[in-house]
């Protein structure tokens, strides 16, 4: 289901069963859009229960409306205004990430309910080549004359980092950590520094921890999606395809190269999680009954339309630039490297 969330791909997979579908195989790769897209109609699940349960009565949904509407609710109708009601803080996104984890293992429930065999997959994470919105992070105690000088280093930083002084960098965003410690912006470029003085676990750490502060609009998988998968995957005996840590053993944090923005993956980089695929369901039988294509043919195949097009590009450049400052200096790094 492109563009769904997990919670999507549960209502479709129970709505198939009542009517008497059954799937030949499940295979769920997800996790991209839940923080995003989801966030809302979760959080609005959680927050405001009676709404939900009004709703689940159809034929009075309009009088539902009509006595949520004039019960104070304070909840706008637009999906931006929503979100910006909802701001990911760290009880929402635990929420969301237990939301995202019963969605699962009832999906794993049905599938073996009704016997149909279930694949789970990691999502790829761009750790190193997609910086949080620095100026839409709210300062912590707003007005805070400490804070606000910490903010001027992290901005005194980003100059360094990109005049390639990456000594003074690391100085300006780990003065700027030991007031805001929590601040997702910081941690990005303190990573991609440690990453390019080769201190790889440290980079990793500093890195998904960017992504997991990255309050504004995370969209894209964290790593706590993949563990999740991982966890399920492990104590419901089912088999999983771990395309994040197999790119990341091939690889290493190479978001530059295995990525042309936030999520989505370079044509190469879709080409070799077709090759794991087509190694993990055949060489390993994953799925009975599946016909034996050798995975060198296919890994050929899938190199013959390998190409991003012009149109492709401009709607990947209509996302990215809302996400981004317009004078910001990764939108330009980014930028003069997506047509790599």
């Amino acid at each position: 289901m492109l563009q769904g969330a997990l919670r999507d791909a549960r209502l479709l997979l129970e709505e198939l069963i009542a009517f008497g579908v059954r799937p030949d195989v499940v295979v769920v790769h997800s996790a991209n859009n839940e923080l995003y897209y989801n966030r809302v109609r979760i959080l609005d699940e959680h927050h405001y229960p009676t709404k939900q349960r009004l709703k689940g009565l159809r034929t009075i949904s309009r009088i539902a409306d009509v006595i949520y509407q004039n019960a104070g609710s304070q909840v706008p109708a637009a999906p931006e205004k929503l979100r910006a009601l909802y701001p990911l803080s760290e009880p929402d996104r635990q929420l969301l990430l237990q939301s995202y984890e019963a969605d699962l293992r009832t999906i794993v429930r049905l599938c073996h309910q009704h016997g149909i065999p279930l694949v789970l997959t990691t999502v790829p994470i761009n750790r190193d080549f997609w910086a949080p919105h620095f100026a839409r992070h709210p300062i912590p105690g707003a007005g805070d004359a400490v804070a606000v000088a910490a903010r001027e280093k992290a901005l005194k930083g980003t100059e360094h980092f990109y005049n390639g002084n990456l000594g003074e960098a690391r100085e300006a965003f780990e003065s700027a950590l030991s007031t805001l410690p929590n601040d997702p912006y910081c941690h990005f470029y303190l990573g991609r520094i440690l990453l390019a003085d080769g201190q790889t676990e440290q980079a990793l750490e500093h890195l998904e921890l960017a992504i997991q502060y990255d309050t504004f609009r995370p969209v894209r998988a964290t790593p706590d999606h993949n563990q999740i998968l991982r966890q399920v995957a492990e104590s419901e005996s089912l088999p999983l395809i771990d395309f994040d840590r197999l790119l990341l053993d091939k690889h290493g944090i190479a978001g530059k190269k295995l990525f042309i923005d936030n999520c989505h993956g370079r044509p190469h980089t879709y080409i070799e999680m077709g090759v794991f695929l087509a190694e993990a369901l055949i060489k390993k039988k994953l799925i009975p009954g599946l016909p034996v294509e050798p995975v060198g043919n296919l890994s050929e195949a899938l190199k013959a339309d390998r190409s991003i097009s012009e149109e492709s590009l401009k709607r990947v450049r209509a996302l990215v630039e809302p996400l981004q400052d317009e004078d910001s200096p990764f939108l330009k790094e980014w930028e003069e490297t997506r047509n790599e």
